[in-house]
């Protein structure tokens, strides 16, 4: 039997696929307006697409036409295919994952790899991304294989002022957005905040946690800097006046209407805008969770407006996985009689989790054996409606 070198083999590939793309023009009953037989094919049998609408039909097209405009042989393009699903492998990438890309961005079979791909995934792997974390990157945001990167990338560094920092922005930020760093809005952005006396080293923690806050266009983002101070009534040397930016992304409406949901349980406007000044996540939170948390403190547990509004942190805790757990279980311990006094969930709901279980749980192993699955079950129970 002959044997072929690795690179004589991989020479061969093309020329099966383009064998198969012709037998596929032999039985196919389809039109060519109606279904390019080279691209079904590779997408079907090389890289594992479903025989039936591999894509959508915009971006078919789309990419049929880019095809077109080129004027590229089916052999080469067969052969840039292989050419471009090899470098992803070579990165880490597995079929599965090469397809989510594909089936995101088709065009990206046109890629050359040497001179386009390779230059973008070496400038993430020198700001510290490899292996699965790459991948992730890559399947988070497949539009950066399609764009210029340093000049976004050095417009972050001048802001967060080290790759590592680079690194976990990238991590938050969704491509379309993340391009506008480029186009003269980050940086007008962070001179805004200096005007407004924020310190670097604040602007910098911010942008690590909502970097897409200072993507916005600089006159939308003057115009949410005096939103935050007069309409929120943040001033702007309140340690809060930065999260106040990220309320201030919201429409007009989506913050209106959870106000008024704040008002129909009883909350003044004051109560609104004190919650509002020592926590503006608390109005990030879906419509549906904020009646679910109203519903849970001021219902179940009798909260009050104004202290709600005072004690802010109650509002921003999870209610699955931190609220309603710690209740069912200080509730189940004290119908058991276990608890000498009563507890209060106030103060109860700031302690971390090593101090809760310490407090709650260990000291009641002997008397409850199964106490950590008692208390891992009380998640799955919904709050009183």
């Amino acid at each position: 039997m002959l044997k072929f070198g690795r690179k004589f083999s991989h020479q061969l590939q093309p020329l099966y696929i383009i064998h198969g793309c012709r037998r596929h023009l032999l039985y196919s009953t389809s039109s060519a307006s109606e279904s390019h037989p080279s691209l079904q094919i590779l997408l079907v049998d090389y890289l594992g697409f479903p025989c039936k609408k591999p894509l959508s039909p915009t971006k078919l097209s789309r990419f049929l036409e880019e095809q077109e405009a080129k004027k590229v042989s089916d052999f080469d393009f067969a052969k840039n295919v292989v050419s471009v699903v090899d470098f992803f492998k070579q990165i880490g990438f597995e079929q599965p994952q090469i397809k989510k890309v594909v089936a995101y961005l088709p065009r990206i079979l046109c890629a050359n790899a040497d001179k386009s791909l390779k230059p973008k995934i070496k400038l993430l792997q020198d700001l510290g991304f490899s292996g699965s974390d790459l991948v992730n990157a890559i399947l988070a945001n497949p539009l950066m294989l399609t764009r210029r990167m340093r000049p976004q990338i050095d417009a972050i560094r001048d802001v967060v002022g080290s790759d590592k920092n680079v690194a976990k922005v990238l991590r938050r930020s969704k491509w379309l957005s993340f391009t506008h760093a480029a186009d003269n809005h980050l940086i007008p952005n962070v001179k805004l905040l200096q005007e407004y006396g924020i310190s670097n080293d604040k602007t910098v923690n911010f942008m690590l946690q909502q970097p897409k806050v200072l993507y916005r266009k600089p006159d939308i983002f003057r115009d949410m800097l005096i939103k935050v101070e007069d309409k929120f009534g943040i001033p702007r040397d309140s340690p809060t006046f930065l999260p106040g930016l990220y309320l201030a992304c919201y429409k007009e409406e989506s913050v209106k209407g959870k106000c008024d949901i704040f008002k129909s349980y009883g909350w003044t406007h004051s109560d609104v805008l004190r919650l509002i000044g020592l926590n503006p996540y608390c109005l990030g939170l879906s419509e549906t969770m904020i009646k679910k948390k109203l519903e849970f403190l001021m219902k179940e547990l009798g909260y009050k407006p104004a202290l709600l509004a005072s004690r802010s942190n109650l509002m921003a805790y999870s209610l699955e996985k931190r609220l309603l757990p710690r209740h069912k279980l200080l509730l189940f311990l004290k119908e058991k009689g276990l608890l000498s006094r009563d507890y209060c969930l106030l103060n109860i709901a700031s302690w971390n989790e090593p101090k809760f279980i310490e407090k709650y749980i260990e000291p009641f192993k002997d008397v409850v054996p199964d106490i950590h699955q008692v208390y891992r079950s009380t998640s799955d129970i919904p709050p009183t409606p």
